[in-house]
């Protein structure tokens, strides 16, 4: 589940005492009244190491956590009502420190053999480090997002182009020069369909509406744009965080609601 999911499980149901999330793509400890929300990173670059301690004392924790705070990496949580605490450790796995267990490494070869094949091959070249990872394309305006969104509507003649940034799957930075092929296929793994429709004016704003509703959650909707620019007011309710009159084309021309236009999107 996402963050906000796990969030609420863990203060609507009593009888759970801890939630290990999953589906997003940062590493975090949320203390939720007691009840550890863990979210332990994405594509094995971390591990979270739990202990559980029963029948302790808010003294006894108060001590131990004292002398945990020194340590870089642990977290503790403890629940007043049951007496018990978590102690959970950030282990970071991509680290020279934990060295490739060799049978895994002949068993990867013997998978990816066929399919490495050509991804290191180069298709092109960026002059600025290229930002990448949900973080940012599921929060803000990324110059990546502005790259393939603006792609998408020089390639495919339309007025306007969206990609909701979690179709965007690379999570580090290309840092400036040659881009390969297989940053290409870590960025769009999933063979998503590329599409031209007709939208007006007014449909473009509740489609925005939509992608900006759950902000500042991090969530895959968010909009990479080209070819128009809006505003938004975070602090609004959703679905009236946006003015027609702060959406405007490139050349600053407000946008009709009853105007029709082309957009390109995946």
């Amino acid at each position: 589940m996402r963050e906000a999911n796990d969030l609420k499980v863990a203060m609507d149901i009593p009888e759970v005492d801890m939630v290990l999330g999953g589906h997003d793509h940062h590493y975090k400890v949320i203390d939720c009244d007691g009840v550890p929300v863990i979210k332990s990173g994405h594509d094995f670059h971390d591990f979270s190491m739990i202990s559980l301690y029963f029948d302790v004392s808010g003294e006894e924790f108060a001590e131990v956590k004292a002398e945990r705070e020194k340590w870089e990496g642990f977290n503790l949580i403890y629940n007043e009502k049951k007496k018990f605490y978590f102690e959970t450790r950030r282990i970071k796995i991509l680290s020279a420190k934990i060295p490739a267990d060799p049978s895994m490494i002949i068993h990867n070869k013997r998978f990816y053999k066929d399919f490495d094949k050509g991804m290191d091959n180069i298709i092109g070249w960026t002059g600025v480090d290229l930002e990448f990872g949900s973080a940012k394309q599921r929060m803000r305006e990324t110059n990546s997002g502005n790259l393939l969104a603006d792609l998408l509507r020089t390639e495919f003649d339309s007025d306007f182009a969206l990609v909701p940034g979690g179709c965007m799957r690379l999570e580090a930075d290309i840092p400036a020069g040659p881009i390969k092929l297989g940053d290409l296929h870590s960025l769009l793994p999933f063979g998503d369909h590329i599409t031209v429709i007709k939208i007006t004016g007014e449909c473009l704003k509740r489609a925005l509406e939509n992608a900006v509703s759950k902000w500042p959650t991090l969530d895959g909707r968010f909009p990479q744009i080209s070819g128009f620019s809006f505003t938004f007011d975070g602090d609004k309710d959703p679905g009236q965080r946006i003015e027609m009159e702060n959406i405007s084309t490139l050349a600053a021309a407000l946008i009709s609601p009853y105007e029709t236009y082309t957009m390109c999107t995946l």
